[in-house]
């Protein structure tokens, strides 16, 4: 169990704990964001990626110290989560509209329910 998983469990979008060997991990390899979470893998390289290779690695933290450890990162935003996620939030809700926050959750939800 990690002890930095917040996520609430009774979310729709919530798939489990973090494993490479995820069906839904192994499948949709193509972005992971980290959000106040410690790199994958620990303190030591993995034998083997427990990200894939050519996925983009998003960081939002305080914890400089533990980002990108193991795994490079694409980009990084260093300060306080919650300020980062409620100015992220702005960002999106200025840039698509309703309907269309509407379809691509929608979508997701789909996509994640059907594992």
């Amino acid at each position: 169990m990690e002890s930095f998983c917040n996520f609430p469990l009774q979310h729709p979008h919530y798939i489990g704990a973090y494993s490479p060997a995820s069906e839904y991990i192994r499948k949709t390899p193509d972005l992971f964001v980290f959000i106040g979470a410690r790199d994958v893998g620990g303190e030591a390289l993995p034998r083997t990626p427990a990200i894939a290779t050519e996925a983009r690695v998003i960081r939002i933290g305080i914890d400089t110290n533990s980002m990108s450890r193991n795994y490079p990162t694409d980009v990084a935003l260093v300060g306080d989560v919650r300020e980062a996620l409620t100015d992220l939030a702005a960002a999106l809700d200025s840039a698509i509209s309703k309907d269309r926050a509407k379809t691509l959750r929608n979508e997701r939800t789909t996509e994640v329910t059907s594992i």
